[in-house]
């Protein structure tokens, strides 16, 4: 008989939950004995990507601060016994009282810690008790924000507009590579010069994304131009693994930070307002993003095709992404094959008649 991961730590819970005794509880290990491990080796060998495994170290990180500064237990004393539904309970409570997270954070955090509580278990059944706990608190319900999705004409805008900003030729091919090749911000700070391929016939961006996925993206022969351009004046003595954009920090040349991105956008973004009042008053990078995607899409291109340009491992992930116009929503309701008794009908008409309807959709009236 083959049972769950979670069904054999209800059953080890139940056997170790009636032998766990006070004494027992405190010859638990401490809650950081596996963070190491399980940093270093398990999120590895499960092939976890950098941004996860750095989402799951703030994670621990910040648990751990609250139990040290908030409540005042040293790391030397606080075990996996102490990690209870109560308290952890009271950690996502603190978290969204005073670090104003959000639904969505507060059940990523709870899994993370979970996912690490769980591992525990693994090395020391005496505490899956500890995990089954954890297991029995909710997630809050997330609700669905509408995604911003910029026009060209807005897209146009801002990108002007980075060229009234400091560095501002920099700044403006930023933010056109972003749209343009669809890059999230993390993969366009992580962009060298090697990257950028302008042989010939051959123009494109070599990107390193998401999951560890490459991918190459052909580029406009004017967009070739501007990088040209921009190479020349700005990386004339550099090697081919230096970043493609860079600040000056202590007298080096480091690669931007997501941040800088997130800041440069949003500059050129109030810029651009002052005169095109009905732009978003927020603006991220990822908008960018899924603008093109969104383009893309309303010009007809197969959802395979937008997918694989995005760098998506799976189709239902560009679903998200590519927002269908109005356009395109009466063209497939044109398609649609309704029965003759549909078209052209009244507003007003007989019961008998909405029955008929009903019927002939193979529907039982």
């Amino acid at each position: 008989m083959h049972f769950s991961t979670r069904n054999k730590v209800i059953m080890g819970a139940m056997l170790e939950r009636a032998s766990v005794t006070k004494d027992q509880n405190l010859k638990l290990p401490l809650f950081i004995d596996y963070v190491t491990s399980y940093l270093n080796e398990e999120l590895l060998i499960c092939k976890r990507s950098p941004c996860t495994i750095k989402a799951v170290v703030s994670t621990l990180s910040k648990f751990i601060r609250y139990f040290r500064k908030v409540i005042g237990v040293e790391v030397d004393k606080f075990r996996l016994s102490d990690c209870t539904s109560d308290f952890v309970r009271e950690w996502l409570d603190y978290e969204m009282r005073e670090h104003k997270v959000s639904a969505a954070t507060r059940n990523l955090r709870l899994s993370h810690l979970r996912s690490y509580v769980l591992y525990a278990t693994d090395r020391c059944p005496l505490a899956s008790y500890i995990y089954l706990q954890l297991t029995y608190i909710p997630e809050l319900r997330v609700t669905q924000q509408i995604k911003t999705i910029l026009s060209e004409a807005q897209i146009t805008a801002i990108i002007r507009a980075g060229l009234s900003t400091e560095k501002g030729k920099r700044n403006s091919l930023i933010l056109l590579l972003l749209y343009e090749c669809a890059l999230r911000a993390s993969e366009l700070v992580e962009l060298k010069i090697e990257d950028v391929i302008i042989h010939g016939d051959k123009k494109l961006v070599h990107v390193f994304g998401k999951g560890k996925r490459h991918r190459n993206i052909v580029i406009k022969q004017e967009t070739a131009e501007l990088l040209k351009s921009y190479l020349n004046e700005f990386h004339k003595n550099s090697k081919q693994d230096s970043p493609l954009f860079y600040s000056i920090r202590q007298g080096q040349a480091s690669a931007l930070t997501v941040k800088s991105v997130e800041y440069l956008v949003k500059q050129a973004a109030d810029i651009a307002r002052r005169t095109m009042p009905d732009l978003p008053l927020r603006v991220h990078p990822h908008a960018f993003r899924r603008s093109k995607a969104t383009a893309l899409y309303r010009a007809g291109t197969p959802i395979e095709l937008v997918s694989a340009f995005l760098g998506h491992e799976s189709i239902e992930t560009t679903t998200i992404y590519a927002t269908p116009s109005e356009e395109q929503l009466r063209n497939a309701l044109d398609k649609c094959d309704f029965p003759a008794e549909w078209k052209n009908t009244q507003a007003k008409y007989e019961e008998e008649e909405f029955e008929k309807m009903i019927a002939a959709c193979g529907l039982t009236p």
